[in-house]
Formats: C-alpha cells, structure tokens, sequence
C-alpha cells in the first residue's frame, strides 16, 4: 500500500510547485473539510475525482413519532460516484501473471530439493528466492 507521504512525493515529482509537505498538509485539511460538510449534508464535487455523499442505513419504525435516529439508524456510509478519471480504468489497465501463493511455494520447494541434490535450479525466468542472476 502507498502511504500519505509516498502519494504526495509523487504528486510532487509531476512537476508541481509545493513540496510533499505541503501536498499531505493539503489532503490532511481536504480530509477533514470534506468529513465536516459531508456530516452537515453535503454532496461535495472534486472535479474528475467524482462526488462524495453519505448513505444511511437503518431499521424501520412503525410510526415517525417512534423513529429515533439513536436506534433506528444502523450506520452512516460514504458513497462516491466516481468522476470520468475512474469511469474505465480496464481499457487503461495492463496486467500480468502473478504465481499465486501456493505456486510460489511449490517452486521454492523444487529449487531447495534441486540444490540439495547438486543440481542447477530450475531455469523458469527468474529467481525464486529472491537474489540477483549475478554471474563472478
């Protein structure tokens, strides 16, 4: 996962005219504002970032007089409709083949077994413990 400080020192390298410290104390405050206007009932905009709103989810009463929000309301979500940026990230997307868990533990197993018996590791584009290809 990406950190505060790594996605500000990112936004920073594009060129921008604040430092990292200046973008986390930005997104720190966007943050904290876009919490409060949401809790006052807001629909907030950012653009092509998308809309951020709360959703409530809550148990039936069976008058209005007996509704109370203490009892009767499960939780408060925020919701997002994301903006155009996020609209198709799978035609922008590029994937590759990753071993799953259980395929890298297999080929740990066969690479420790081929060494212990004096054989090369098995040559399947790269090295599975982790090490560089350096040839001395």
């Amino acid at each position: 996962m990406l950190q505060l400080g790594d996605f500000a020192r990112h936004i920073a390298s594009h060129g921008s005219p604040y430092t990292r410290d200046v973008i986390v104390g930005v997104i720190a405050g966007m943050s904290d504002c876009l919490r409060e206007l949401l809790l006052e009932g807001y629909k907030i905009s950012l653009g092509d970032l998308g809309s951020f709103y709360l959703s409530l989810s809550s148990d039936g009463a069976d008058s209005a007089e007996e509704f109370n929000p203490l009892y009767n309301i499960r939780n408060v979500n925020v919701r997002w409709d994301k903006g155009k940026n996020f609209s198709d990230l799978k035609q922008d997307a590029e994937f590759e083949y990753v071993m799953t868990r259980e395929e890298q533990a297999k080929a740990k197993r066969a690479a420790k077994a081929a060494l212990q018996l004096g054989e090369d590791t098995p040559s399947d584009g790269g090295d599975i413990t982790g090490g560089d290809d350096q040839t001395e």
